[in-house]
């Protein structure tokens, strides 16, 4: 077959995609090709979107959105740019992770965001520091593909990790 069920993790874990109907019905289908720049894990039925809007079923539609993530490209580091590979393990993470660096004392800066750029982690402090900061949130985020950075005095380190 040519064709990859995105969703159909969906319709097996019991959840379903109408306000109606229990089973998933909205399915994300995609050829070969596409389904190789799919990210793993992350389709999602957002039933969030009725606790918005009043009435969601009569008056918007009975159907919930099915979100899927997918990346097309890899996060590279500009020409000339002062960016260098994070030690960054395990990797992909469930609960914890860790990063290493060459640089020593108080000042690294960390931030963790999303593909689409959504800021979910930021902190300051020694490396030591920072990774504790990190595993005190990891373990709650979202699955899919996060980019990590660590900007030290002489260099600015950069990694990406997959949260299963």
């Amino acid at each position: 077959a040519n064709y990859v069920p995105i969703s159909l993790a969906l319709a097996q874990a019991g959840l379903q995609s109408t306000t109606g109907y229990k089973t998933v019905i909205d399915n994300v289908i995609a050829n070969r090709n596409m389904a190789n720049y799919y990210i793993s894990g992350t389709a999602a039925v957002r039933t969030d979107v009725a606790g918005a809007i009043t009435n969601y079923a009569n008056t918007t539609t009975d159907h919930y959105p099915i979100f899927t993530r997918y990346s097309f490209s890899t996060v590279t580091a500009t020409k000339g740019s002062n960016r260098v590979a994070l030690g960054l393990y395990p990797n992909p993470v469930t609960n914890t992770v860790h990063f290493d660096v060459p640089e020593t004392g108080s000042n690294l800066s960390l931030q963790v965001q999303t593909l689409d750029g959504r800021v979910v982690l930021k902190g300051t402090g020694s490396a030591e520091q920072l990774n504790q900061q990190l595993n005190q949130r990891v373990g709650n985020l979202g699955t899919g593909l996060y980019l990590i950075q660590v900007v030290g005095a002489k260099q600015t380190y950069t990694d990406r990790f997959v949260k299963q």
